[in-house]
């Protein structure tokens, strides 16, 4: 919630130093070094909150279960990234509510995991040229990721999970508890 003057220095200087070494790279860059540092920083929560909690609400609604009989989704179930803002382009209504052009409107896009089809589930990631830039390694790190845990014969128990406080952008468990035995 609050950071001293000796840890913020040290996170500007992590910065300063992503930035020179993304514009050594610059000719390899779709983007300028700054937005690059800024996808950088930014796609670390989300991927370990999308993939920690993918695992976490998986694992929850199978217990008693050994890893390998669970039936994995193939997308994930959830996201870190718990909302998108956007602004109307035009004065549209949605369901009885009014949204005029330019009004900006925040989308709870977490609450649609639970509420559409297997064909939709990646709508997580959003779409067009919203779509999200690190989709692709996320599905490959999820996939991976649940290919090894239905390797696996074990069984689990859930423990406590806790969410990081203060923060206002991302769904990202400060701990999330979970024990594998036999």
């Amino acid at each position: 919630m609050t950071m001293s003057l000796n840890r913020r220095k040290g996170v500007n200087e992590q910065v300063a130093a992503m930035t020179r070494a993304f514009a050594g790279q610059q000719a390899r860059l779709p983007t300028t070094p700054e937005i690059a540092v800024a996808m950088n920083i930014l796609g670390n929560d989300a991927l370990i909150g999308s993939i920690a909690l993918s695992l976490w609400h998986t694992l929850s609604r199978n217990p008693g279960k050994r890893l390998d009989e669970i039936a994995y989704p193939d997308d994930l179930p959830s996201t870190g990234v718990p909302f998108i803002e956007r602004v109307a382009t035009e004065d549209l209504e949605i369901g009885g509510l009014a949204v005029r052009k330019g009004q900006r409107v925040r989308l709870m896009i977490d609450a649609t995991a639970y509420h559409v089809s297997e064909d939709e589930a990646d709508l997580l990631f959003g779409k067009g040229r919203h779509l999200c830039l690190g989709k692709p390694a996320t599905l490959a790190i999820w996939r991976s990721l649940i290919k090894a845990l239905a390797a696996n014969a074990r069984h689990f128990t859930i423990g406590a999970i806790s969410m990081r406080t203060g923060d206002y952008a991302f769904s990202f468990p400060e701990h999330a508890r979970v024990s594998i035995h036999d």
